[in-house]
């Protein structure tokens, strides 16, 4: 008998010479029956962290032939953060919610304007019912069955300005259906309620979590759960707490100290509502929905033959770059009526910048008022605190309108005197159509424009509507807008980056379908609005990067920007930690750390954490306080919310604060000095389909180019890279950071020489080695007379 590693004699998919060595009696060595022979195995992880794992082989040879018996040997290396972030409790999958009885009595709360205020509406929002059909199909069986059906039932075969409605409001109902599906996940049953006052107290686990998340006016199902389903008493939210909510009901509620209730959480349907109220709104303009190459080339043969009008301009940096001053030019000369003008803005190009130059300049003209829109109340935020900057506007210029269900304290200081708020100072309220009258411009998301058509406003009511951000909403709710405020001679202008990331689509029906194609890509992926043909005609392009250090970029550049991007970034930022001793190579501003991790679970939770990355980031964390003004500098980007969890107690136990932790959806349009991104995915098993096809945000190439465009002095990548390597444009992102230095932690995995795009081994390795063994296992003997692979006891 022969003992050996695998890795000794195999080529390893890892790279590098391996962790393991084994060392027995004097081999080869003849064993008879009842006899034993010991082997040690060493393990030595040569200053490397995570989980190491080969094979060991034992090599029997006798007069039949050769075969062989494998055992896997695993081991660990970290520090003492493995055991303070191992999990709390034994992973626990879900169950599957409860089907309740779907005829319910509800006995509704009365209403109070204190927790939901009434609104003066001139158009009630209409609702539409979900076709029960619908609901039948979508949640049971196969998805791929349910696209299909989906698809031949309720979609027209061709998207036009004839079926623009019918396409999209049965895709929003998809959506919608898949919106309650979700929910019913955080369903509960058996819990108790604390008296408060006029309120009750009810516990929600997960709530820090946003699992579910709730908010302030939502609506919650309760029935005592003694008693038949039939009844359910509807609550509403009148204040959250930490891990608690204070729900109010009917009065004639039957609470019992100690008695237990059911819990269904109730979706808020108005979203949703509101994108079908506008796509019914008729008559529809072709321009905008469809808007063809000569409808753009009629309007921009009209601007050249005015004179080209004289800009003064508010923020004078603008005057050095061509291509926003391009931008500014056109949408100002913009005849009345146009189809849409596209600003499309890479990372760090100025795009909000441009656009509120664009606004502060068609304020000149007394006769224009503008609704300024973005998909999320911070964008919209960022374009309202902007204007009054730049501007100088008056609170009774500009109005911040707001969502009466918006939590208070998430509006920015600065912002409140140009908001509306309540009596009680902690909500906020609905102008009348009059009050409307004075303010030239409003800003507000998209969902929440949905109120002027309510409030009485007639299309046309604005003379131009800008969406900020345009590729982050879905088309629907990027129509409420446009759609419900636009007149004939309403000009529409979007900015936004089609290779950022997109609109978040629950339902997979829905997205496989094309919700997940937000207005303004689909608009880009036309003729009409070519980045290289239609250039200044339908669509400028900003170049000028003033964010990151010029290798940061280099890479996204390549890959998403056609190599165009201009780094502009000043010294003392991009420069600033070049010299910092965690680089793994001078000047050059980008680290990989390679490491072969665990993802993770714990208690009822679905989310994903790996402890081995938590600790390297808490380590570089560490490492590049001493080296930057504030910790504030730093942002840790990661896909799954147990991870920012665990990263979060990591710090805290550290005394690190003032760091945002958070998802690739919630740093986009953020920019940080430095930026760490743990990818937290290690799943071994390299041929599985699932895997190819779950990799959280590391599938989207979205993701990866708005993660690593976030850094404006520093980029550090923290990862598995045979995992991250199953994706084709992260092997290739990883083969730049090696062949430029970057490359830290495990041995690079592949062939340094190799071109990432035609080198299948991340793919076929496990196979490979499979093969391997079998030859080694064959290769003295006869194979057809034993099974190579010993599947006994040692």
């Amino acid at each position: 008998m022969q003992a050996r590693m695998s890795s000794s004699v195999g080529v390893r998919r890892t790279g590098g010479p391996s962790c393991f060595s084994v060392t027995t009696l004097s081999l080869p060595v003849a064993i008879t029956p009842q006899s034993s022979l010991a082997a040690q195995v060493y393990f030595n992880p040569r200053g490397q962290r995570g989980q190491f794992e080969d094979r060991m082989e034992f090599v029997f040879k006798d007069q039949g032939g050769t075969f062989v018996i494998t055992r896997p040997v695993r081991a660990i290396a970290g520090t003492d953060d493995l055991v303070a972030l191992a999990p709390i409790a034994p992973y626990q999958r879900a169950r599957r919610a409860r089907e309740r009885d779907i005829y319910q009595e509800i006995i509704d709360i009365e209403r109070d304007d204190a927790i939901v205020p009434q609104v003066k509406y001139k158009r009630r929002l209409k609702v539409e019912g979900i076709p029960e059909d619908m609901r039948a199909l979508l949640g049971r069986g196969r998805i791929e069955n349910q696209i299909q059906a989906f698809k031949e039932r309720y979609l027209p075969e061709l998207l036009d300005i004839d079926t623009f409605q019918q396409h999209w409001s049965n895709l929003v109902h998809a959506e919608h259906i898949q919106a309650e599906i979700d929910l019913k996940e955080f369903d509960m049953d058996d819990i108790t309620l604390q008296r408060t006052n006029n309120s009750y107290r009810l516990t929600v686990p997960g709530l820090s979590e946003k699992r579910p998340s709730v908010i302030v006016g939502d609506r919650i199902k309760l029935h005592p759960h003694s008693e038949p389903e039939k009844v359910w008493y509807m609550g509403i939210v009148r204040e959250i707490e930490t891990t608690t909510v204070l729900v109010a009901f009917n009065r004639r509620f039957p609470h019992a100290p100690g008695a237990l209730y059911d819990v269904q959480f109730v979706l808020n349907p108005v979203p949703f509502q509101r994108m079908i109220q506008a796509l019914n709104v008729t008559p529809k303009r072709l321009e905008i929905l469809f808007p063809q190459v000569e409808d753009v080339t009629a309007s921009s043969i009209a601007v050249q033959n005015l004179e080209e009008p004289e800009i003064e301009l508010y923020n004078h940096i603008i005057s050095s770059n061509y291509e926003q001053y391009n931008a500014v030019s056109k949408v100002v000369g913009l005849p009345p009526g146009s189809p849409p003008f596209i600003v499309f803005g890479p990372p760090g190009t100025g795009k909000t910048v441009t656009i509120v130059e664009c606004i502060s300049q068609l304020l000149n003209d007394e006769n224009v008022r503008v609704l300024a829109c973005a998909p999320s109340n911070s964008a919209s935020d960022l374009l309202a605190q902007r204007l009054i900057y730049l501007r100088g506007l008056q609170t009774n210029e500009l109005l911040r309108l707001n969502a009466l269900w918006r939590p208070r304290v998430t509006l920015p200081e600065d912002l409140v005197e140009y908001s509306l708020i309540n009596a009680t100072g902690n909500s906020f309220r609905a102008p009348t159509l009059e009050q409307l009258g004075p303010y030239r411009v409003i800003v507000t998301t998209c969902s929440t424009a949905a109120l002027f058509h309510g409030l009485g406003a007639d299309p046309g009511y604005f003379t131009h509507i800008f969406i900020d951000e345009a590729g982050q909403g879905s088309e629907p709710e990027v129509m409420i807008p446009i759609l419900t405020m636009s007149g004939p001679d309403t000009n529409v202008v979007l900015s936004g980056d089609p290779k950022q990331l997109g609109p978040v689509i629950r339902s997979p029906v829905a997205r496989t379908l094309g919700m997940n194609i937000s207005y303004l890509d689909r608009l880009m992926e036309s003729p009409t609005y070519d980045e290289v043909t239609m250039r200044g005609i339908s669509v400028v392009k900003l170049l000028q990067n003033f964010r990151s250090h010029e290798r940061i970029i280099s890479f996204p550049n390549e890959e998403f920007y056609r190599n165009e991007l201009v780094a502009h970034a000043p010294a003392s930022v991009a420069d600033s930690l070049l010299s910092w001793n965690g680089l793994a190579s001078p000047d050059f501003p980008v680290v990989f750390e390679a490491v072969r991790g665990e993802d993770m679970q714990e208690e009822k939770s679905p989310s994903y954490f790996n402890p081995h990355e938590a600790s390297l980031v808490k380590e570089y964390v560490q490492g590049l306080l001493p080296f930057i003004a504030s910790s504030r500098n730093i942002g840790i980007v990661t896909p799954y919310k147990a991870q920012v969890r665990k990263i979060r107690k990591l710090l805290k136990d550290n005394d690190i604060a003032d760091i945002d932790i958070g998802s690739v959806e919630q740093f986009q349009g953020q920019e940080r000095q430095v930026i760490i991104v743990s990818t937290v995915r290690s799943n071994k098993d390299l041929l599985s389909f699932d895997l190819k096809h779950t990799l959280g945000f590391v599938s989207n190439p979205k993701r990866l180019n708005v993660a690593i465009t976030r850094a404006q002095s520093l980029l550090v990548v923290i990862g598995d890279p045979l995992v991250l390597g199953l994706d084709a444009l992260w092997r290739r992102f990883m083969y730049f950071v090696y062949r430029s230095g970057g490359w830290k932690g495990a041995p690079f995995p592949w062939s340094p020489d190799a071109d990432p795009d035609d080198d299948p081994a991340t793919f076929d390795a496990a196979e490979r080695d499979l093969r391997d063994l079998l030859r080694r296992a064959t290769e003295v003997g006869s194979p057809s007379e034993f099974d190579p692979i010993g599947t006994g006891n040692e």
